[in-house]
């Protein structure tokens, strides 16, 4: 009897065990779809036959929808970005980096590059290329589409899917 509970002991102890290493190496995911509002500051030159643009974009993100749990809907968030952007006669180029930090205190670092639209606006991809706290080693990528409004302001919509081992 004893030898019978000792073996049925070792394979509960293994099954879980398994479980436990199991769940540990896999992955997480899910996806989010976020409304940023944003105040930017540019500043415009003209630089040999292009128009180059600088600036800072500050500003909310709120988390309407989120599968996964590691972002929650209705969160808030303070973003802050910087943008730079080329207009030649080859198109427009738009570079930015962005960290949005929650009120927990985890960032979230998004990596933007549009070459699609005009300074107005327009559709473009962002990197999610990790963060702080809960969002350490996050990443993934997110469709977006920005609209300028009047007074130095905009809005961003995002769509975005990410991993975390």
């Amino acid at each position: 009897m004893n030898r019978i509970w000792f073996f049925r002991v070792l394979l509960v102890a293994s099954t879980a065990l398994f479980a436990v290493e199991r769940a540990a190496s896999a992955e997480e995911s899910g996806s989010f779809s976020a409304l940023s509002s944003l105040d930017f500051d540019y500043e415009t030159i003209e630089f040999a036959g292009e128009r180059v643009t600088a600036g800072a974009m500050n500003g909310t993100t709120t988390i309407l929808e989120s599968t996964g749990g590691s972002f929650t809907p209705g969160g808030s968030s303070v973003a802050r970005c910087v943008v730079y952007s080329r207009v030649s006669a080859a198109g427009v180029d738009v570079e930015s980096t962005c960290k949005i930090r929650n009120s927990s205190g985890d960032e979230l670092y998004l990596l933007g590059k549009r070459t699609a639209g005009d300074l107005g606006g327009g559709d473009g991809r962002l990197q999610i290329v990790g963060g702080t706290g809960g969002h350490s080693d996050v990443t993934g990528s997110c469709e977006y589409d920005t609209e300028y409004l009047s007074d130095r302001r905009a809005v961003t919509k995002m769509d975005c899917e990410w991993t975390k081992p």
